[in-house]
């Protein structure tokens, strides 16, 4: 039962052969700029989402709470964070 266990062709079965080929969104790729707008989908407490054209992104703010709907604006970009204020 061993060697037949081992044989390459049933080896196979057990292997990952899918390739996985997606990537991670990066905030620091150049689509969200400094001064960019976009709309907060949900409350900004002070992390949330935020809707810049297309694209959902997470945002924070300085600290301030917004409700959802308002309209946001880029500060800067802080290591993996987009900071943004009420427009």
């Amino acid at each position: 039962m061993l060697y037949v266990g081992l044989r390459p062709k049933n080896l196979h079965r057990f292997a990952l052969t899918d390739v996985n080929d997606s990537h991670v969104r990066d905030v620091r790729r150049p689509d969200v700029q400094p001064g960019a707008t976009g709309r907060a989908l949900s409350a900004l407490r002070p992390a949330g989402t935020v809707l810049f054209g297309e694209d959902r992104r997470e945002a924070a703010t300085r600290g301030e709470f917004l409700d959802a709907g308002t309209a946001v604006r880029v500060l800067r970009i802080e290591q993996n964070r987009i900071i943004v204020e009420q427009a």
